[in-house]
């Protein structure tokens, strides 16, 4: 947020003053809502367009405050909450589209476009917000907390027994315990929020982070656990990194974690058609792209495939000789001459996008193809 408070706005385009009173509207009326924009500001198009079909069905004159009828999910948490709220009328009155006269002509507000436009008029209100009516709703912080964001964004797996591996590496039973993860990979305005940097190639708030090393990524992992009052999850040492049995702070997962969580109960090479879960070198423009735009898979975890490959904690091994059978990570160095990348990016094509596929690099590379997703143990 303060960031893009920071950001100089230019735009060609025409000036809609009722856009700005939506957006206005919104920030004075859900605050919350309103910071969620400044990070990810598609969420309101998506908004929009289930609102708009809730209009076409509901009955011609009905007022704002009348209850709407059922709900469709759309599998997205953080917009399903708010069409769940209690003030979804409220919030389907002022995306509503109307005839209205402007200048003197009458003029139909079609709503946002696209994410583009949600963000021009974000930017332009973020200025006129001051830094004390945020400090009264988010309870003296300058932003949204991070016990907030991370509270939205983990997912509770539970563990179990799964055939890890493929007929390449060689399937191998393994066990894993309930654990945490991300549903998204880290994104670029949470790395910023923590780390007052962002070293990506490919900017944007809503965008996985990249170009950070192994050993950036638990450094950041600690960061963020201090920042929440939880003991961290490893003791760093220079460059030699050893995790601290099962501490609650934020982690890289596991090999065996990450690949439990992938698959999401299924056996298959994806959790789904690849177009509709996965941006890869066919389908991603050339880039990465913001994150929770794929369908999730089963256990509500968005971009496993695709977009970033993502460091675990493991060292690298060419097999799965000596794995250990209970989920833990398998490191016998903690300087690490190589870690282990899963998932795929954005640059490869399809089969290198598969739940078993693995692949390596040192812990001081960094590209704009690996990022990164957090885990925490369970207690």
């Amino acid at each position: 947020m303060a960031d893009r408070k920071r950001k100089q706005v230019e735009h060609a385009e025409t000036f809609l003053p009722e856009l700005l009173i939506k957006i206005s509207l919104i920030a004075f009326q859900f605050p919350r809502l309103y910071r969620q924009l400044c990070d990810y500001p598609h969420h309101l198009t998506r908004l929009q367009k289930v609102l708009e079909k809730l209009e076409e069905k509901g009955t011609k004159g009905a007022g704002p405050e009348e209850k709407l009828g059922k709900i469709e999910k759309t599998g997205l948490p953080e917009i399903d909450r708010w069409l769940e709220s209690p003030d979804v009328s409220k919030l389907a009155a002022i995306l509503r589209s109307e005839s209205r006269v402007l200048d003197g002509k009458e003029s139909i507000d079609k709503g946002f476009k696209n994410r583009q436009e949600v963000e021009r008029y974000v930017c332009m209100l973020a200025s006129t917000i001051s830094s004390e009516s945020e400090k009264q709703d988010t309870g003296g912080a300058s932003d949204q907390s991070l016990i907030e964001i991370m509270e939205s964004r983990m997912v509770r797996i539970t563990g179990g027994v799964f055939r890890m591996g493929d007929e390449k590496t060689g399937r191998h039973e393994v066990t894993v315990n309930d654990f945490w993860i991300d549903k998204y990979p880290v994104t670029q305005s949470l790395y910023h929020k923590v780390s007052s940097e962002n070293p990506s190639h490919f900017t944007g708030d809503d965008k996985p982070v990249e170009n950070v090393t192994w050993l950036q990524a638990v450094r950041f992992c600690n960061k963020l656990s201090g920042s929440m009052g939880f003991n961290p999850a490893y003791t760093i040492k220079q460059e030699r990194v050893e995790r601290k049995g099962d501490a609650p702070g934020f982690r890289l997962s596991t090999e065996a974690e990450w690949e439990y969580a992938c698959r999401g109960g299924t056996e298959g090479e994806r959790y789904g058609k690849i177009d509709d879960i996965a941006w890869y070198g066919k389908n991603s423009g050339g880039s990465t792209q913001g994150v929770g735009q794929t369908e999730p898979n089963q256990y509500g975890l968005y971009d496993m495939l695709g977009n970033v490959w993502e460091w675990v904690e493991d060292d690298w091994h060419a097999n799965y000789n000596s794995v250990p059978s209970d989920g833990r990570a398998r490191i016998d160095n903690p300087r690490g001459s190589a870690r282990v990348m899963r998932g795929g990016s954005w640059y490869f094509d399809a089969q290198g996008c598969r739940s078993a596929v693995r692949s390596y690099n040192s812990p001081d590379h960094c590209s704009d193809i690996l990022g990164f997703r957090l885990s925490r143990s369970l207690p």
